[in-house]
């Protein structure tokens, strides 16, 4: 078992908490006793397997606590009474966690959600032909709108989107997910930390003041608009479920350039934009790398401000310079550190390749941190419509038009999580 494991383990024994939830606490107790025995009788290979396993559940099983503000009485300890944060846990979904175990399957008895399909139900909407798809008819019952849409029921909805979050680089990097209940919901985090001082007998304790921000999420709308052909509907059963595939993939690419992109201007504000992240610069015009430093530097300033990264999201053209490294010399690869070689990589198309840094127009970006640090609320309802008469031709040209919508927001619960390294070229 690694050194940085068994800390780890022992940092999380040690640090132990009462309001752990039940299973993230039996998970804790297991490895307590699994090092207990190790350290008086040796580690077995399968104690070194379950110990890993732990390791990873324990990483993906966190809690976002959301403050509320109370007011308190003067009997409870500070002068006339005043005002203090109580806090609440307001339970996150990690990537492993599926939305559809989370919402109420009301009116659906005797559906299972994994029985639905979006694609069907599609299919019966547009065509009025049921046939092989009655439970979705009678999931979606009556909600049918002006246009031939309907509402999906919302064990459905949340299959789409689980579809949409496992596609997700940021969410498979280990980005939270928030079940938004209401069309807003109050956040906060620590902007500065509060301090402990060591004391004599009869000594005062030196006050010291935590800084808290407001996090605001606010669901808006995220929406895709795809036209097809009313005879491929017919003669083809597969293209209903194909749209709903293109409807995730679309879905979980717009929530990557979200939440690592997004300008914060009719759009969520995503980390680039984010005040008090991290960055790197690669130079007054950018540069290509010809190591691993950068990353390197990237991952040390998380760590200094005592945060510990987890993974690397990056354009695909950054990994593939970084992957064909060769010793100058020998001509042979360049062999990674440890820390670039054992972190999690990801690479999207939404980091862009594009942008200017000095002389250069072909600059890219890269995330570096815990991405356990960002948060995507979600609505859970999705919205989906079909017409065979709106927009241009579509009633003369026989097609029908789809339109599909959900609403998120994204934040980044601890800035000092993240580096960006900025000015990555060619």
């Amino acid at each position: 078992m690694s050194e940085l494991l068994l800390r780890k383990l022992e940092k999380w024994i040690a640090g132990k908490r009462p309001e752990a939830t039940p299973e993230l606490q039996r998970l804790i107790d297991e490895a307590d006793g699994i090092m207990a025995r190790g350290k008086e009788k040796g580690f077995t290979v399968e104690d070194d397997k379950r110990l890993d396993e732990i390791c990873t559940q324990v990483e993906n099983d966190r809690h976002i606590l959301q403050p509320r503000l109370t007011q308190m009485d003067p009997g409870d300890g500070i002068p006339g009474g005043g005002w203090a944060f109580e806090v609440g846990a307001v339970r996150a979904l990690t990537p492993a966690q599926r939305m559809v175990d989370h919402v109420k399957r009301s009116g659906l008895d005797g559906i299972e959600p994994g029985e639905l399909s979006l694609g069907r139900m599609l299919r019966g909407s547009v065509l009025g032909d049921w046939k092989g798809a009655e439970a979705e008819k009678r999931a979606i019952g009556e909600s049918t709108g002006a246009l031939g849409g309907f509402l999906i029921p919302d064990s459905l909805s949340a299959t789409i989107i689980d579809l949409a979050r496992n596609k997700s680089r940021c969410i498979t990097a280990g980005a939270q997910t928030l079940p938004m209940a209401t069309a807003e919901v109050h956040l906060a985090r620590v902007t500065g930390d509060a301090s402990a001082f060591w004391r004599q007998e009869h000594g005062a304790i030196t006050e010291s003041d935590p800084a808290f921000e407001r996090i605001i999420l606010k669901a808006m709308a995220l929406g895709i608009l795809v036209r097809g052909s009313v005879e491929l509907l017919e003669d083809s059963p597969a293209m209903a479920e194909m749209i709903e595939t293109l409807i995730a993939e679309k879905l979980a690419l717009s929530l990557d350039a979200a939440g690592l992109m997004g300008t914060g201007v009719g759009a969520p504000r995503g980390l680039f934009y984010t005040e008090n992240v991290g960055e790197y610069s690669m130079g007054t015009n950018g540069a290509a790398p010809t190591s691993y430093d950068s990353f390197s530097q990237a991952m040390q300033t998380c760590m200094e401000a005592n945060e510990e990264p987890n993974a690397i999201i990056m354009a695909p053209r950054t990994f593939g310079t970084l992957d064909r490294l060769k010793e100058a010399t020998t001509g042979a690869p360049l062999g990674a550190p440890t820390s670039y070689a054992e972190i999690k990589k990801f690479t999207t198309n939404q980091v862009p390749t594009d942008q200017t840094q000095g002389t250069s127009s072909v600059a890219s970006c890269a995330f570096v941190g815990d991405f356990r640090q960002l948060l995507f609320g979600m609505r859970t309802s999705l919205l989906l419509e079909a017409t065979r008469t709106g927009g241009t031709n579509t009633f003369a040209k026989m097609e029908v038009l789809i339109r599909g919508y959900l609403r998120a927001d994204v934040a980044v619960l601890r800035p000092a999580a993240f580096t960006i390294i900025n000015g990555i070229t060619e």
